[in-house]
This record gives C-alpha cells, structure tokens and sequence, in this order.
C-alpha cells in the first residue's frame, strides 16, 4: 500500500524555493485566503488585494493582476500530475459562487479532521470530477512546504467547475 505522503508527492510537487517577483512576495504572504482571494472572480478585488499583499499605495494594475493569475495557474498545473479530468473531493455539498478549496485526497480522515470540517453538519465526503484546466491555484505549489497539513493536498476551483461524481 502506498503511504499517503508518497501518493501526494507524486500528485503535486511544490515549487516553492523557485519562486520569484511577485509570486515570491504572494508565497512569502503565506495564506491561502490570499491565494482564494487573488482567484476571485471580480478583478478589481483581486487587484486591491494584490496591492496590499505587495505593499502598493494603490491596487495593482488589471495588467500585473492578470499576470499573476496566470503565474499562479501556470505553476499550479505543473505541479499537477495527470491531464483532462481528474477527482477532487470536498466534505459537504457545493454552494456559492466564489472560488472553493478541494482536496485531491479521497482520505476521508484527513479531510475531516481538518478544523474547518470539524465546524460542518454534513460530514459526508463528495467527489466531484473537474478538468484539471479548471484548477485555478494549488496552494501547496505556492505556499511554503507542510502549509495546512502535511497529508492534504488542496486546489481551488469555481463550484460551477465541478460535477459531483
């Protein structure tokens, strides 16, 4: 049987010590609220949280917004093996219209034991199908190694991305 770390190592790698501009700064940030935040879809908002997290007067501009969005989707998908769809599972159901975290982890004890799905009624693991195109960040290829937990490997997608398997 292979042991979890092994199979997420052979998911995603991260890239972290080569990360460079701005993408170093997000990295150095370290939170995965940015990370979400940057990848929503209203660009003006994206672009304001930028300007903070890179320490600008004013928001960034839609040009280095979306140059970072693609930065941030360029190294994700690298780092994620496979190609066309893959499974990603999340505890309770889908809702909403903001960027989601999955996991790529089918390990319902990992995912429930994290301290976001202890707060759920609906403890029930789903998995949803999406094309890995649709990923929109992995926070473990950004963020710096063992971010969150060690044993889940996250990516952030748009509900309207996934359908449940």
């Amino acid at each position: 049987m292979i042991r979890f770390a092994q199979y997420i190592s052979e998911q995603i790698t991260s890239q972290y010590t080569s990360l460079t501009g701005d993408i170093k700064t997000i990295a150095q940030a370290d939170d995965i609220e940015i990370l979400k935040d940057l990848v929503n879809p209203d660009e003006g908002y994206a672009s304001e949280v930028l300007g903070e997290v890179l320490g600008l007067e004013d928001p960034a501009s839609l040009k280095r917004t979306q140059k970072v969005r693609k930065e941030l989707a360029n190294i994700s998908q690298k780092s994620i093996k496979g190609s066309g769809k893959i499974s990603v599972y999340r505890i309770g159901e889908v809702k909403g219209s903001m960027p989601l975290s999955f996991s790529l982890s089918n390990n319902p004890k990992i995912i429930s034991g994290l301290p976001w799905a202890q707060r759920l009624k609906d403890k029930t693991m789903y998995e949803y199908e999406v094309n890995k195109k649709d990923i929109l960040v992995a926070p473990n290829a950004i963020l710096r190694p063992g971010k969150g937990t060690d044993n889940e490997m996250e990516v952030i997608i748009m509900p309207n991305k996934v359908k449940r398997k």
